[in-house]
Parts: C-alpha cells; sequence; structure tokens
C-alpha cells in the first residue's frame, strides 16, 4: 500500500517503546517518514514524529503515574 501512495517503495521501519520514560530514536535523512502504528500506552502516554536538520526523529514517551504499560510506537520511511 505505501508504495502505491507515494510511488516509492519503504527504506526503513522500526519501532520503539518506552516505559515509564521517554525515548527518541534518530531514523536518519529521508524524504518522508510517518507513524505506522501506535499502541494504548495508558495514561500521559504518546508517539510522535519530527524532523531537524534534514533528519527525522521517533518519540515514544510513558508518563507518570507507572502503571506498566508500554508506550510502543512504530514508523514506516522513504527516501
Amino acid at each position: 500500500m505505501w508504495g502505491k501512495l507515494f510511488g516509492l517503495a519503504p527504506t526503513l521501519t522500526l519501532s520503539v517503546s518506552a516505559l515509564d520514560s521517554v525515548k527518541t530514536v534518530d531514523m536518519g535523512e529521508k524524504t518522508i517518514c510517518t507513524l505506522s502504528h501506535v499502541e494504548a500506552g495508558g495514561f500521559n502516554s504518546g508517539c510522535g514524529i519530527s524532523r531537524s536538520g534534514g533528519r527525522w526523529y521517533m518519540t515514544a514517551a510513558d508518563g507518570p503515574p507507572a502503571n506498566g504499560e508500554s508506550q510502543g510506537c512504530s514508523a514506516i520511511c522513504f527516501d
């Protein structure tokens, strides 16, 4: 589906999870990146994609209170 949508093949797919913390992954220099899956992580949790200086970053944040649920995020990128 993604290849047909953008006319490109995916060049990177990855996942990150955070348990009571914030984790950021550098996905490198790509043309475009987007979240492809977000798991329910409970209260004060979320996923985000950002771009800075031509590089893409994905962040998983799982905030307090600690409830044992981990926030999972997945992304897909294209060159």
